[in-house]
């Protein structure tokens, strides 16, 4: 039995020993406003799953994404993870994917498999199993367990486009980082901790379809990072990270979260060693602005600078927020420096249309 075959054994055991029924209500409580009014097994997996349709070289167009093509790669990985890997050796693969240490080019690739696999998609799967027990799931977490690993899956089927080899990268994250992710978030101490003393929470983008071209666009999954020891009063710190890595201040006014952040936003996903199949990213300056209410994100806009970024304005106002008689619909703006304008209407739990 491969250590790899451990893993998945080790996996299934775990998240069987736990009471499947068990929720705490941590991460998500059926707030009717902002990004957790948006949230649905379908919002979560498409945002998740497309999430690198924002960068340059992601075409938005769903009929030239090669899902399938891309699908069959990552499943292969996943199926033979010892023969993928044994392609650049144990060693690289280690040192680019899960060693902590290195920050070059080809040693970084595993600051997002922590951040974003283990601790974003760990609390996902939590949050998801808060979801499904609110609303009468039988088994709430073997529903969150399916969905974070659809989303994951699908997540790694969108950037094989353009590939046509197994790759390492979907060994470590599906292994390594988002299995052990679901099963640390498993645990009631943990989601506590993170719930309570470093605060994560998941503010995904309003996902909609545009018919006019045949695109996804408004997608994201990110996740905001919030600390707010007792000497700075009404001030938190915020890290919110995703597609980029934005640094910020936030400050309690009456019910509302005020905050700003400043850092950088992912461009563009390129190779920088072919033979060992490692990517590297380029990042363009950012800033932004977020209002939330109770860890919910009611408003956002993102400022990227790049010329030719698709998004280098991007404004959400969220479900809940703005009333129309007795609906509540999500709005959302995209303007780009070339002149390109996307917008869209979404509604609660629902993925949204765009023009």
């Amino acid at each position: 039995m491969t250590f790899i075959k451990r893993w998945q054994l080790l996996a299934i055991l775990c998240l069987l020993s736990v009471n499947s029924k068990a929720q705490y209500g941590y991460f998500y409580t059926g707030k009717d406003y902002g990004s957790e009014s948006y949230l649905s097994p379908a919002t979560q997996i498409l945002n998740g799953s497309f999430d690198m349709l924002q960068t340059t070289n992601f075409t938005n167009n769903l009929n030239e994404l090669e899902i399938g093509k891309g699908l069959k790669i990552a499943v292969r990985s996943i199926l033979h993870p010892r023969k993928t890997i044994q392609q650049i050796g144990f060693h690289d693969f280690a040192h680019s994917e899960l060693i902590p240490f290195g920050f070059s080019e080809t040693t970084s690739q595993w600051i997002p498999n922590y951040a974003l696999h283990l601790m974003g998609g760990g609390m996902e799967y939590a949050r998801m199993t808060d979801y499904y027990h609110f609303h009468n799931f039988k088994y709430p977490r073997v529903w969150a367990a399916f969905t974070s690993l659809t989303e994951q899956l699908l997540n790694e089927a969108v950037e094989m486009r353009g590939k046509d080899k197994l790759h390492p990268a979907v060994v470590a994250d599906w292994y390594f980082f988002n299995i052990p992710g679901i099963i640390l978030f498993s645990f009631k101490p943990v989601q506590y901790f993170f719930s309570h003393k470093i605060i994560i929470r998941s503010w995904l983008g309003q996902a909609s379809f545009v018919p006019g071209d045949a695109s996804l666009r408004n997608t994201g999954q990110y996740y905001s990072v919030k600390v707010q020891p007792k000497f700075l009063g009404n001030f938190s710190t915020l890290y919110y990270m995703g597609a980029g890595w934005l640094f910020g201040l936030g400050y309690d006014y009456k019910d509302l979260t005020y905050s700003v952040g400043f850092g950088t936003k992912t461009e563009e996903v390129f190779v920088v060693d072919k033979q060992r199949q490692i990517e590297y990213v380029k990042m363009t300056p950012s800033a932004s602005m977020f209002i939330d209410k109770n860890n919910s994100l009611l408003f956002s806009l993102v400022v990227t600078t790049h010329s030719v970024y698709r998004e280098n304005i991007r404004v959400d106002l969220f479900p809940g927020v703005l009333k129309l008689g007795k609906i509540s619909p999500g709005f959302w703006i995209n303007y780009s420096f070339d002149y390109n304008t996307y917008f869209g209407i979404t509604f609660k739990g629902l993925p949204g249309i765009g023009f």
